[in-house]
C-alpha cells in the first residue's frame, strides 16, 4: 500500500516456499537488477515482505544470489 508511486516491481515466477529457482531464472532476475540499478542508482532494492506483512517471496527465493549478481 502506498508505494505504487514510486516503486518498480519485479515479480518472479513460482512458489518459492516450496520450490527452488532455476539458474536460468537466477541470471535473467540477476540481470534484470543490473539494469534497472544502472538506470536507477539509488534505487533500494527490498523483497515483497520488507515493505508489508508476507511470507512473500518465500523462504527458497535467493534474494542475495540475485542481488549480489546485480550490483553496478
Amino acid at each position: 500500500t502506498n508505494w505504487n508511486y514510486c516503486s518498480i516491481r519485479v515479480c518472479f515466477e513460482g512458489d518459492f516456499q516450496t520450490e527452488e529457482m532455476s539458474a536460468s531464472q537466477i541470471k535473467a532476475g540477476q540481470e534484470l537488477l543490473a539494469d534497472i540499478v544502472r538506470r536507477y542508482p539509488t534505487v533500494v532494492i527490498g523483497r515483497h515482505c520488507d515493505f508489508g506483512a508476507t511470507s512473500c517471496p518465500g523462504k527458497n527465493f535467493p534474494f542475495d544470489t540475485i542481488c549480489d549478481g546485480a550490483a553496478p
